[in-house]
């Protein structure tokens, strides 16, 4: 049977990985949306350059 200690011991260990846990996926959240939103900056980017080279094709420039 384990003693005191030993439950407590493991309790503690396992709020550790729980809080671990969880402060890394916030860091995985966080950095994923980051980079999510500069995907989007760049799609954006290379959008307007492109209706800007087809305004030039089409003599709108």
């Amino acid at each position: 049977m384990a003693t005191v200690d030993e439950v407590e011991r493991v309790v503690a260990a396992a709020s550790i990985e729980v809080v671990v846990g969880r402060a890394v996926g916030e860091r995985v959240v966080a950095a994923s949306t980051r980079n999510a939103f500069d995907v989007d900056e760049r799609v954006g980017a290379v959008a307007r350059r492109l209706r800007t080279c087809q305004r030039k094709i089409d003599g709108q420039w």
